[in-house]
């Protein structure tokens, strides 16, 4: 019988290539634009069998710092036996991709008002920056990118941990994420992080209250449905040091505080 060889590929690229992201939401929300440019893509010894190795750039231009991504890895060709048909999936293969990723000096202003759908009153100056080790499985019936280790900065404050998110090219995703953070100032997390990152409630409770002090996410985890059905779950350890905390008004300033919260589900 005739047989077929698949071809090899010594390589496959992009040259200075333009992703634009839309979000389109009900009004009074305005259709919004996230766009990456620049973009380098390389896979390389693309074969049958085998891993190729897989280099991307790309970066949002800005006028004083531009947003930067590199990835590098290896990307693999999960074998037939790991999927009963590989074209039932669109065609797509199942694969596994394996890598280090970086995305540094992202403004965090640039994404809250992409989620938004209109432009921000007052503008938010925080920059994110991420890097982690992960790998990214696509199968039929599943996918799941998991990070053995990341770490993420807002500005100064920083979280370390792992993490992975299931199901994302398909129904009932799922994040779940652990890990511990560098202490901050209390007063510093409401410039940090967008308002509706956080309940309305916090933000009185500091004012109300002249909370102050250091804390700390000595170790934690939160997990959940990212499509909204079912609920979510957290649990871990904050250290407060030199803090302070107004019990009333017109009563006694309560200095020195040290403490250790345990939070777990009721």
């Amino acid at each position: 019988p005739p047989t077929r060889q698949v071809p090899s590929i010594q390589e496959f690229a992009i040259r200075n290539g333009i992703l634009r992201l839309i979000h389109t939401a009900p009004p009074p929300a305005q259709k919004m634009t996230l766009d990456w440019e620049a973009i380098q893509l390389s896979i390389i010894d693309v074969e049958s069998e085998g891993s190729a190795r897989i280099h991307l750039s790309a970066q949002i231009p800005d006028p004083q710092s531009s947003s930067a991504l590199t990835l590098k890895g290896t990307m693999t060709l999960l074998e037939k036996d790991d999927t009963s048909s590989l074209k039932e999936f669109s065609g797509f293969p199942a694969v596994e991709v394996q890598g280090q990723v970086e995305i540094s000096q992202f403004h965090l202003g640039r994404l809250v008002q992409f989620l938004r759908g209109h432009a921000l009153e007052a503008p938010i100056q925080t920059q994110a920056n991420f890097q982690g080790t992960f790998s990214f499985t696509v199968q039929k019936e599943q996918d799941l990118l998991d990070f053995q280790s990341f770490q993420v900065a807002l500005d100064e404050w920083s979280f370390a941990g792992q993490g992975s998110i299931a199901n994302v090219l398909h129904k009932s995703p799922w994040l779940k994420v652990s890990g511990s953070t560098q202490p901050i100032a209390i007063e510093r997390l409401p410039d940090l992080i967008p308002d509706d990152w956080l309940p309305t409630e916090f933000h009185t409770f500091l004012r109300d209250h002249q909370i102050a002090g250091t804390m700390a996410l000595q170790k934690g985890s939160i997990g959940g449905p990212l499509d909204g059905n079912g609920s979510w779950e957290a649990k871990g350890v904050v250290a407060l040091e030199g803090g302070q905390y107004l019990p009333a008004p017109g009563q006694p300033l309560i200095t020195k505080v040290g403490a250790t919260v345990i939070f777990a589900p009721s």
